[in-house]
């Protein structure tokens, strides 16, 4: 794993050195509108931090001077990739280039991208049974299991929100939100898994 050392301490040329030695990767997604960004090095430990703007983003180095570059809408980090969507009328062609200079220069220092994580919560009422929490657990193990790694593949990410009434509803994250074949991923993918799995889920719905 590439090691991280100061700039200030050991100078400018083991420092280009280390941003040489970075290799990052750009994968379109079925966004048009968002982009993966593959790296050799750790970015988070697990899961997913999504920031869907600006604000979000300011205890973060990393996710803060990428929303810095014109055109960034959101981020998402996943272990080994940061997942970057656009603006509409922006054009990867010309943001590349400097998030691919942020990317390098975060990891050449000695700073980590990691942040505290909430994970995603049961919504539990005293009306909610037993079989009620039992479907959410299968619910959250599929999540993890077999949906997650791959939405994470192409960039993005689903949070369970709730379930009720035979209906799960999910927040899709990163290359997701917004991704014009978002509703195809969501019937056609995640809730033919669901009811295939889980006899007690009917459908999956998003929200925003």
């Amino acid at each position: 794993m590439l090691q991280r050392f100061s700039f200030a301490s050991y100078g400018g040329s083991l420092f280009s050195a280390l941003v040489r030695s970075l290799r990052v990767k750009i994968e379109t997604t079925p966004n048009p509108h968002s982009n993966v960004y593959h790296v050799d090095v750790e970015v988070i430990p697990s899961g997913t931090v999504d920031f869907m703007k600006k604000e979000e983003a300011a205890e973060n180095p990393l996710a803060r001077s990428l929303f810095d570059i014109d055109g960034v809408r959101g981020v998402l980090f996943t272990p080994d990739s940061i997942a970057v969507t656009k603006f509409e009328q922006n054009d990867f062609a010309k943001m590349n280039p400097p998030i691919r200079k942020a990317i390098e220069l975060f990891f050449a220092g000695e700073s980590s991208a990691a942040s505290p994580v909430k994970p995603a919560e049961e919504t539990k009422t005293e009306e909610q049974s037993r079989s009620d929490r039992e479907v959410i657990a299968d619910v959250m193990e599929l999540l993890d299991k077999k949906i997650r790694p791959v939405l994470e593949d192409d960039g993005g990410g689903a949070d369970f929100v709730s379930f009720k009434d035979g209906v799960v509803y999910l927040q899709l994250r990163g290359a997701c939100h917004g991704c014009p074949s978002a509703t195809r991923t969501l019937k056609d993918g995640i809730e033919r898994l669901m009811t295939y799995y889980i006899p007690e889920v009917k459908c999956v719905e998003k929200i925003d």
